[in-house]
């Protein structure tokens, strides 16, 4: 007889243990991309913020010296604010700044080993070019002219003067290759990660600069709709009392017309 019902339980329990996996995964997932979510937010806020700094310093500038003679009134509120937004720039413009000098000093670093490098290169051709040669007199002339000896036990074809004619035999068994290894292939590459690193802060600087620019010009223009409705408001409320005092007007004469009848 077979055990329907502990099957039954065991099979049961398995889903249940698989689903619960399945919710633990999701809400992992959604922890996992929530601090980037909020750390953008709050980037949001401080763009924004700037933004704000920014349309007032202009507007400030724009005044000129036509409220010098007013006096001036700054909460702690306001100064503690004001304290904030300057040191967010700040922090802003020093991690540019930072990010840049390592970049300009690590290029500067490659470049000094590069030059050391073909430096001693130089020297080392200097040191071969000024070793001794040897060679066979050459009737007529007190030059030397170098000879070419085949290795030990290699028969290679010479001509009348004793130049060797046949080189084949004195090549080894391989491709006889030299293949030069890049031993600045990985500071190439080092190289190459930096530069990318940096021209990719670099945009990331420069597209946070256009959004904090983008905010300030939706900032001003909500504040000139707001200025525009309140100057309409404004004037339809005058209209509205000059009409109200020309009805006064009308019904005054209106009055004083019948009573001189």
């Amino acid at each position: 007889i077979f055990d329907y019902d502990s099957y039954h339980d065991a099979a049961q329990a398995y889903r249940n243990k698989i689903a619960a996996a399945k919710r633990k995964a999701a809400l992992n997932r959604e922890a996992q991309y929530f601090p980037a979510i909020q750390a953008a937010a709050e980037q949001r806020k401080k763009d924004q913020a700037i933004a704000r700094d920014r349309i007032l310093a202009k507007e400030r500038e724009a005044e000129g010296d036509e409220f010098k003679d007013k006096e001036v009134f700054v909460t702690d509120a306001w100064r503690k604010r004001k304290e904030e937004v300057e040191g967010l720039r700040k922090l802003e413009e020093g991690k540019i700044e930072e990010k840049e000098g390592d970049v300009v000093g690590f290029m500067k670093g490659l470049k000094e080993d590069e030059d050391r490098v073909f430096r001693e290169r130089e020297e080392e051709i200097r040191r071969i070019m000024a070793a001794p040669r040897v060679g066979v007199a050459i009737e007529g002339g007190g030059e030397e002219k170098e000879e070419e000896q085949p290795p030990v036990g290699k028969i290679v074809e010479r001509n009348d003067e004793g130049q060797v004619v046949d080189k084949r035999e004195l090549l080894d068994a391989g491709l006889n290759v030299a293949v030069k290894k890049n031993s600045n292939g990985a500071e190439h590459l080092r190289a190459k990660n930096v530069e990318r690193r940096a021209v990719k802060d670099k945009n990331l600087h420069v597209r946070r600069e256009k959004q904090s620019q983008m905010i300030e010009e939706q900032l001003r223009e909500k504040e000139k709709r707001k200025r525009e409705e309140e100057e309409e408001e404004r004037l339809r409320i005058e209209n509205a009392a000059k009409s109200r005092k020309k009805d006064t007007e009308i019904s005054d004469a209106k009055r004083r017309y019948l009573e001189r009848k």
